[in-house]
């Protein structure tokens, strides 16, 4: 039995969610940045997704979702620290692909100013207050964290290779894994970094392997501004007795 992933990481970018824009008075920014899709979800009403951070596994989530968490961005040249922006969408786990997440954000002064949480999904970014200089909310932080991928069944063993490819710019990642159960909501996930250390703190294309495989997987987006494939391939799953 065997088990093939890919997620891809794209580049960090100030006005993925939504350009550059004013807002005459209190209300939300309009989301028309590159990684927008619109659909009609089941949750009603149209939102905007991060569509082209894609992952393609045999038993994973649709792409549509994405397959990394990432903080979001607010930037501008004029000064909007009396402003207060609500980001409202959702962060994604194994045990609840739809958890949501809110925060609010005080604009940036001539900077960027970076959220505390993680979002997988965004539904909106309001103001709460007239935006006189334009705006742009992004992903423009430079790290970032993958969804867990899930490796062995109940009472399986098996092997599983890992492998990060550089695929533009400069890009600083650590694969990591748990032996804790990610579809547990009440146990606490203790986080390793993989034992070759080819793969801490990396910043070119590396592959290793797990011969005896941990519960889950996932890569961390520690700087940079470039972008990577993520690659897990699971082989030899085994149920023991």
């Amino acid at each position: 039995m065997a088990f093939n992933s890919k997620i891809t990481f794209n580049a960090a970018s100030n006005n993925s969610i939504a350009l550059a824009q004013t807002l005459a008075s209190a209300g939300n920014l309009t989301l028309n940045g590159a990684m927008k899709q619109t659909l009609t979800p089941n949750d009603g009403g149209t939102i905007s997704f991060f569509p082209n951070q894609n992952q393609n596994a045999t038993n994973s989530d649709s792409t549509v979702f994405g397959g990394f968490n990432v903080p979001i961005t607010l930037t501008s040249t004029g000064n909007l620290s009396g402003v207060n922006f609500t980001i409202t969408g959702f962060t994604k786990n194994p045990y609840n692909p739809f958890t949501p997440v809110t925060e609010v954000l005080a604009g940036p002064n001539n900077n960027t100013v970076t959220s505390v949480n993680f979002y997988n999904r965004i539904l909106g970014i309001s103001a709460n207050a007239a935006v006189g200089t334009s705006v742009s909310a992004g992903t423009g932080s430079t790290n970032a964290y993958s969804n867990w991928i899930p490796l062995n069944g109940p009472g399986a063993t098996s092997m599983a290779a890992v492998a990060a490819y550089v695929t533009a710019s400069t890009i600083n990642y650590t694969v990591q894994h748990t032996f804790d159960n990610i579809f547990n909501s009440s146990d606490t996930i203790n986080i390793f970094p993989i034992d070759d250390t080819s793969m801490v703190g990396a910043t070119t294309t590396q592959e290793s392997n797990y011969t005896f495989s941990p519960r889950a997987v996932r890569i961390l987006i520690n700087s940079g501004s470039g972008s990577l494939d993520f690659y897990v391939n699971q082989s030899g799953l085994v149920g023991s007795v």
